[in-house]
């Protein structure tokens, strides 16, 4: 009944509500800030702390990816084996060019690959083409250089694998790369919208608090238990909502 007799005393809903989305809205913004920036900074910093300070471990030169095989070009696939922590050293590339039919027309294997003054280079390596007569003619070379959209930090972030590790600016240069060279990166996108919206949920339970606050305020009993009811309901809800939306997106 606070509501009715505020109502009495000539308050407007408007003022009534303001300082919950004030709040609310103010929550938002500190959890967008968090989760574009200061997140992924201090989960990359504690890898890095738990790694070398606590196990003791030397840091790595060179590391695994988690996903060896990118898309490098409409007819084309790449993969690697390792990279260094810069990216600018490739460890046993391969590259698979396909037709349209996507038949195999040509590889080219090496033992590394280097990228300097703006050019990836390959050393070591051998290039193989198959033409349509089934024959296979093979080309041994010392060092070779090749046209790569790809730069050392698409390979760093690629060795992430994981998006909670990247900025938002992070994953938007990363993602506008991928699109221009006509390569998808959905889930890298659907991870970027979903942690921008996930923060405004705060604004939306308010909201959707004070609906029901409104709606049983002139009721008798059990308002409280209702209330309370009806919040866990929308709650679980948007939950799921949201999580069945990230997983047809990260599907495509």
């Amino acid at each position: 009944h606070e509501i009715t007799a505020m109502r009495s005393c000539g308050i407007s809903l408007f003022w009534i509500i303001s300082p919950f989305i004030a709040l609310a809205a103010g929550v938002a913004l500190v959890l967008l800030l968090f989760s574009s920036t200061v997140i992924p900074l201090a989960a990359g910093k504690s890898e890095e702390i738990r790694t070398t300070r606590i196990e003791k471990k030397p840091p790595a030169t060179a590391l695994k990816l988690q996903q060896p095989w990118t898309r490098v070009g409409p007819d084309s696939l790449m993969h690697v084996m390792s990279v260094s922590v810069g990216g600018e050293l490739l460890g046993g590339v391969r590259l698979f060019q396909f037709d349209r039919n996507f038949q195999l027309v040509a590889m080219t294997e090496a033992n590394e690959g280097r990228y300097s003054a703006s050019t990836w280079t390959l050393y070591q390596g051998r290039h193989r083409r198959f033409p349509p007569d089934g024959t296979v003619s093979t080309t041994v070379f010392d060092r070779q250089a090749i046209v790569l959209p790809l730069i050392p930090d698409d390979f760093t972030i690629w060795l992430s694998g994981d998006s909670e590790l990247m900025t938002f600016h992070d994953i938007r240069a990363y993602t506008r790369r991928r699109q221009q060279q006509g390569s998808q990166a959905a889930r890298l996108t659907v991870d970027y919208y979903s942690r921008i919206a996930f923060p405004f949920v705060t604004v939306i339970m308010v909201l959707v608090g004070i609906a029901l606050s409104l709606r049983r305020s002139g009721t008798r009993g059990g308002g409280m238990a209702m209330g309370i009811g009806q919040a866990l309901a929308v709650g679980f809800c948007y939950w799921t909502t949201h999580s069945i939306a990230i997983a047809l997106g990260r599907g495509g």
